[in-house]
């Protein structure tokens, strides 16, 4: 974007005076700390989530005027936002202007939930701190609460949110993504010190709207996580990291819509950076908490996208903020405390004006309760450790289930593909044909491919997922959507499984009573139960064959006799799998499997789930194939 164009759009915003967010909205205040960082997001329903803390005061390389400054903005933001503690803290790395005001944070808002990258990579005297260790006041901060080091692939519970480590001490979450163009060519640096490369990154989603915050991540471990592959996505606000200095080609494929810098008067910001951002694809504006003293004019977008414009000896000033409030749908406003303006953003739009729909990318980590993540190796791996663990175990003396749990994956695809523009790339869910492929006799390969080559853009209705319908999954797909709760009431002959997805349900007949007639059948057909030792086994028939497997049409027919087991591995895993038999459409009978994992979030509940309400897409659909029923 040219300087005359960013200009035109400063201009010609939409100013207002800044309402206070309303509830079903996202807050996320970017606090003046000289040069530091500290960013409060406050979920719709009030839950808070802190990154950072912000300078301690005179024990700092660059001394505050008055020791404890930062947590008294802090505390003083979360007095306008409403709230009275910090339930999650997470400091991105163990460095005075991040780190240091904790101490003096905690004398004024507790907190609940410390989170760090794991022990000081790099000695910092200020905060007494050595290599190995915890600085003393982080260490004693998070004596008497609790306390966990993530890792990239851990998921941070904020309600409403879905807040993902994507890097952390040097490393990159483990996923997919899209080819990233904007690697090519890109040199690395001079390595950065130690703790900024051990810098936490997080993605934040509520809704349609994407934030990131990466603390200091230096330029060489950005292209480690958005290069050859952008694991990221693309994302609406992204709080520069390193202040603002000047980021790597590698972060256009995120294409923020609005960069924030938690810069200072001296520190961050600047010419370089500026110009950097400018040419990054999509970007509408460019804010920052300080104004930058030495960049001048053209260091500097218009003084209305600044929070301060003192210079950093003049800190004794009231601390102007930035606040953003995202909506569910994409869009959100950008508030200066300094101007008392607004600015609103639209939902993101393609090119041809069309809302654009961010589906949160799914979290595959590397390892799940001592074995390799992926469904294959994790099979081979957790048979063997569920010989020696022995289950929690109900008042009748069976392996005790209950609770909710997620398979934490999206199969688009049950067989191992490659990354698209449509899909993520993800390995084969099917261990048995070795080969990773389902056995369909040729007819049923032919029907197969042919959904799989036109189910992105349907000709008739025969081509379109019918989850996309809002249909119920069946079995077994609809135990890898979305989390669902195990039910087993004491001294009942049925055990249940309530479903979030579409609200679906599975009755479960454990009493040994016969499958209904085959003249019957449903979109969930019909299960019986039994125990094999500590092994649940779930027999299901009487579906209606009108189910996919996935999103690319994998599929059986109304014979299909489904055959789960299901056994824990340890106290929050449990290895799933299905035989599926169906002489129809299968040489063979073929095995599936992935783990599930227990969401142990404080207060989880499954919430009321929407298909058609409000979704324009079925007359999209309709419309593309007229006439069809």
């Amino acid at each position: 974007m040219t300087r005359t164009t960013f200009i035109a759009l400063a201009l010609t915003a939409t100013l207002a005076a800044a309402p206070r967010a309303a509830n079903g909205m996202l807050d996320i205040y970017f606090i003046d700390t000289e040069g530091g960082q500290a960013t409060l997001l406050v979920s719709p329903t009030g839950e808070t989530f802190l990154i950072d803390a912000g300078f301690a005061g005179l024990d700092t390389p660059n001394p505050d005027k008055e020791p404890g400054r930062d947590a008294a903005r802090i505390a003083d933001v979360a007095r306008i936002a409403a709230v009275k503690q910090i339930d999650t803290l997470l400091v991105t790395h163990f460095h005075g202007d991040h780190a240091s005001g904790v101490a003096h944070l905690t004398k004024r808002l507790p907190v609940r939930l410390f989170l760090d990258h794991g022990t000081a990579t790099q000695d910092v005297p200020p905060m007494q701190q050595k290599v190995g260790g915890y600085a003393a006041e982080w260490a004693a901060a998070f004596a008497n609460a609790q306390h966990r080091v993530v890792a990239p692939g851990d998921r941070i519970a904020v309600r409403d949110l879905d807040v993902t480590v994507v890097q952390a001490r040097g490393r990159s979450i483990d996923r997919a993504g899209a080819v990233n163009p904007h690697c090519q060519g890109v040199e690395h640096r001079a390595a950065d010190n130690p703790e900024n490369t051990a810098s936490v990154g997080v993605v934040v989603q509520y809704g349609q709207f994407r934030f990131a915050n990466f603390g200091d991540l230096p330029w060489n471990e950005e292209l480690q996580l958005l290069c050859p592959m952008n694991r990221v996505g693309t994302i609406d606000v992204y709080q520069a990291a390193r202040h603002g200095n000047e980021p790597s080609p590698a972060v256009y494929a995120m294409a923020p819509r609005a960069v924030v810098y938690p810069n200072g008067a001296r520190k961050g910001g600047g010419r370089a950076t500026l110009q950097a951002f400018r040419a990054s694809p999509g970007i509408e504006d460019i804010w920052q908490l300080h104004k930058n003293i030495p960049g001048g004019a053209e260091g500097n977008p218009p003084d209305e996208f600044s929070a301060n414009l003192q210079d950093t000896d003049q800190t004794s000033h009231p601390a102007h903020y930035l606040r953003i409030t995202a909506k569910n749908d994409g869009s959100f406003t950008l508030y200066n405390s300094r101007t008392k303006i607004t600015k609103e953003y639209g939902p993101r739009r393609d090119a041809t004006g069309v809302q654009e729909q961010q589906a949160a990318e799914p979290v595959r980590p590397t390892m799940i309760a001592g074995c390799p993540a992926d469904p294959v190796p994790f099979y081979t791996c957790a048979k063997g450790k569920m010989k020696t663990f022995s289950p929690p175990r109900t008042a009748d003396g069976r392996p005790n289930f209950q609770g909710f749990w997620n398979a934490n994956r999206q199969a688009f695809n049950i067989e191992a593909h490659e990354p698209s523009f449509a899909y993520q790339g993800g390995p084969t869910l099917v261990v048995d044909p070795a080969e990773g492929r389902v056995p369909y006799q040729p007819w049923a390969a032919a029907i197969k491919q042919e959904r799989a080559a036109k189910t992105l853009d349907p000709p008739s209705l025969e081509f379109l997922d019918p989850n996309a319908r809002c249909f119920l999954r069946g079995v077994p797909r609809q135990m890898w959507m979305m989390d669902y709760q195990f039910v087993q009431p004491a001294g009942s002959p049925f055990l249940f499984t309530l479903h979030e997805q579409n609200h679906a349900y599975r009755v479960i007949a454990m009493d040994g009573r016969p499958h209904v007639g085959s003249g019957i059948t449903s979109w969930m057909g019909d299960s019986r139960g039994r125990w094999e030792g500590d092994t649940l086994v779930i027999e299901t028939t009487n579906q209606n064959g009108r189910q996919w497997l996935d999103n690319v049409g994998n599929f059986y027919s109304d014979r299909a006799r489904i055959v789960e087991r299901i056994a824990m591995v340890d106290q929050n895993t449990l290895l799933w799998e299905a035989r599926i038999e169906d002489p129809t459409v299968y040489t063979r009978p073929w095995t599936m499997t992935f783990p599930l994992r227990r969401n142990t979030t404080p207060g989880f509940q499954l919430m009321e789930f929407a298909c058609h309400e409000g979704n324009k897409s079925p007359g999209l659909q309709l419309r593309a194939a007229p006439g069809s029923r």
